[in-house]
């Protein structure tokens, strides 16, 4: 095809045009891993969870606990989230100087 080595077609034609339709799916997934098992692959979601009762139990505000831990999955799944935007952005960048 087009003269092209199989290598070649999948680096040249084939992958420039499947990545940015895989990307939505394939971030979804990974929020969704996240949000499942572990934070960032150090810290496991029951360990947070568990640090978090630790400190309730240590000083009786769960309510700013609870809102600590929130805030940090939602920082983390934003960034991850703006990131895909991104890159999704300059991935479909040649789609947008076709349409007219």
């Amino acid at each position: 095809m087009l003269g092209l080595s199989r290598s070649e077609q999948l680096r040249d034609v084939v992958l420039p045009q499947t990545l940015p339709q895989m990307l939505s799916p394939l971030v979804g997934l990974m929020i969704g891993l996240i949000k499942d098992s572990a934070l960032l692959s150090i810290v496991s979601v029951q360990e947070f969870m568990y640090a978090a009762k630790q400190a309730i139990s240590d000083t009786y505000a769960p309510l700013e606990i609870y809102l600590t831990v929130a805030l940090c999955y939602w920082l983390l799944n934003s960034l991850i989230d703006w990131l895909a935007r991104g890159l999704e952005s300059r991935m479909t960048r040649y789609r947008r100087g076709l349409q007219h």
